[in-house]
C-alpha cells in the first residue's frame, strides 16, 4: 500500500447517490489514467531510443525529427494527465463508508466530501486527506477526518539519501445533536470509548453540542534507500473497513453512555 503523489484536490456535495456516482467517476478515470501511463512510459522510450539513433543516422535525419517530436508530445500528454493518477485507497476509503451508512443517511440532506491527494509530505500536520459531513436519518449529525501525522529523518549517503517516514493516522469523529436537542450532560462520566481491530481510542469528549472521537492506527515506518521507497511497513493505514469500524465503535459507546438527543 504505497501512498501516491498527485496534485489533487477534490470537493463533492449533493445527495448520497450523486457523491458516490461521482466517487465511481473518480474511480474510471485513475484506471484509465494508470493504462495511459504505462503505453507512455514505453512511447517515451521508444521514442527517445529512436531520437538517439536518428541522431546517429546522419543520412536520415528525419528519423531523429520524428522521433523527437514523438517523445515532446508524448511528454505534454504524461504531465497534462498525471495528476488523475490517485491514490486507491483515499477514494476506497470515501466510497466504503458512504456505501456502508447509505440507509442512515437522512435522504433530504446533502453529503460533503473533502479528498486531498497530495501525498503527506506535502500538507500541513492538521490537514485532514479526507473529511465527510453529513445527517444521519435521526437527525444527529456526523463528521469523519481522517489526518496523516509523520515525521522525516534524512541521511547523506555515498551516491543517494536515505529517508525515513514514520507516520501515524488519526480518525476524528464528531457528532452533533439534532437541532433544539443536546447530549446529556451526565452521559460524559459514563462515555467508555471502544477500539477496533485496527484503531486504539485516543480521547473522548462529550459536551451539549458535540461528542467528539478520536482515533489512531499503529505508529509505521516507510523508507527510502538505494532501491527506492519501501513501504512493506504501511499496511495499517486507515481504510474503509477501518473507517466503518470506527463509526460503528463511537456510536455504540455514545449510545451505551446514554447521551440521549437521538443517538
Amino acid at each position: 500500500m504505497a501512498p501516491r503523489d498527485a496534485n489533487k484536490r477534490v470537493a463533492l456535495r449533493g445527495t448520497h447517490a450523486e457523491v458516490i456516482a461521482r466517487c465511481d467517476a473518480l474511480h474510471a478515470t485513475d484506471k484509465r489514467t494508470e493504462a495511459w501511463k504505462t503505453v507512455l512510459i514505453v512511447g517515451l522510450v521508444l521514442s527517445g531510443v529512436g531520437a538517439v539513433i536518428g541522431l546517429g543516422l546522419k543520412t536520415q535525419p528525419v528519423v531523429a525529427v520524428v522521433c523527437s517530436v514523438v517523445l515532446v508530445t508524448l511528454a505534454i500528454v504524461w504531465f497534462a494527465i498525471r495528476h488523475h493518477d490517485i491514490e486507491d485507497r483515499k477514494l476506497e476509503t470515501a466510497a466504503t463508508l458512504l456505501r456502508a451508512l447509505g440507509t442512515e443517511l437522512d435522504v433530504g440532506r446533502p453529503i460533503e466530501l473533502d479528498l486531498d491527494f497530495r501525498i503527506y509530505s506535502k500538507t500541513q500536520p492538521t490537514d485532514a486527506w479526507m473529511a465527510v459531513r453529513l445527517m444521519l436519518e435521526n437527525g444527529v449529525g456526523l463528521e469523519l477526518r481522517v489526518t496523516t501525522r509523520f515525521k522525516r529523518k534524512s541521511r547523506s549517503k555515498r551516491k543517494y539519501t536515505k529517508i525515513k517516514d514514520r507516520l501515524q493516522e488519526l480518525v476524528t469523529i464528531t457528532y452533533t445533536p439534532p437541532k433544539g436537542k443536546a447530549f446529556g450532560a451526565d452521559a460524559a462520566a459514563r462515555l467508555r470509548p471502544v477500539g477496533t481491530p485496527t484503531l486504539w481510542p485516543r480521547a473522548a469528549r462529550l459536551a451539549p453540542r458535540a461528542a467528539t472521537f478520536v482515533y489512531a492506527t499503529a505508529p509505521m515506518v516507510r523508507l527510502r534507500a538505494r532501491g527506492g521507497w519501501q513501504n512493506g511497513m504501511l499496511g495499517g493505514l486507515v481504510d474503509g473497513r477501518a473507517a466503518v469500524a470506527a463509526v460503528i465503535a463511537s456510536y455504540g459507546a455514545l449510545s451505551a453512555a446514554g447521551a440521549g438527543a437521538g443517538a
